[in-house]
């Protein structure tokens, strides 16, 4: 007797989508590392990004749920990159604007 029944998770449309519960997870850590470490929180949200695209494609192919995770995702990716951005830009602009000054002492 062959078992028709065995679990198969590409027919199951209760799964949720692993790419959008990572993109969530990458969004959200990249908004907690914009205020730690600036130079990783980008690439963090550039991978929370791909896999929130990627993951949005692959849930309307299969049917899987976790379209609003992946949107969430994709949300925190983005306000991440662009906070991380400005401080990378005042981060710069600071750097900058100190070596200019004048360091001698008064004479």
């Amino acid at each position: 007797m062959e078992k028709e029944s065995m679990y198969n998770p590409e027919n199951d449309p209760a799964t949720v989508n692993g790419k959008a519960i990572t993109s969530l997870v990458l969004g959200i850590v990249s908004l907690v590392m914009t205020f730690l470490f600036v130079i990783i929180s980008p690439i963090l949200a550039i991978l929370g990004l791909i896999f929130g695209v990627l993951g949005l494609k692959e849930i309307k192919r299969s049917g899987q749920s976790g379209r609003g995770l992946a949107i969430a995702g994709n949300t925190c990716s983005v306000i991440g990159l662009i906070i991380s951005v400005i401080f990378i830009v005042f981060l710069v602009i600071g750097i900058v604007t100190f070596m200019q000054m004048d360091h001698s002492p008064p004479m």
